[in-house]
């Protein structure tokens, strides 16, 4: 995988959404210090992006939408396969 040198002019411009995402996890990291159940905090920032994209043009909800189920389906198979894993690992480490 090549690596592409960047510099801050492109992350604060934020080109590939990195930007944002680091904002995002800094109001999470922040929510959760407060005392924010992490669960609903994670739900509300979903459905915030879903809003955000919808008052943003109907056109960009509905590729934030599709593109939201696909990452999803595809991050829960990872999610599962990391769980079964741990789960195996943890078998194995008591037998």
């Amino acid at each position: 995988m090549e690596v592409k040198e960047q510099s801050f002019s492109d992350f604060f411009c934020d080109k590939d959404g990195d930007y944002a995402m680091a904002q995002f996890l800094s109001l999470a990291l922040k929510l959760v210090e407060q005392g924010r159940r992490p669960d609903r905090v994670y739900r509300a920032m979903l459905r915030a992006a879903y809003d955000a994209s919808i008052q943003h043009s109907i056109a960009e909800h509905r590729d934030f939408v599709i593109y939201a189920a696909k990452d999803s389906t595809e991050w829960l198979r990872r999610v599962e396969e990391f769980c079964d894993d741990m789960l195996t690992a943890e078998t194995a480490r008591k037998n």
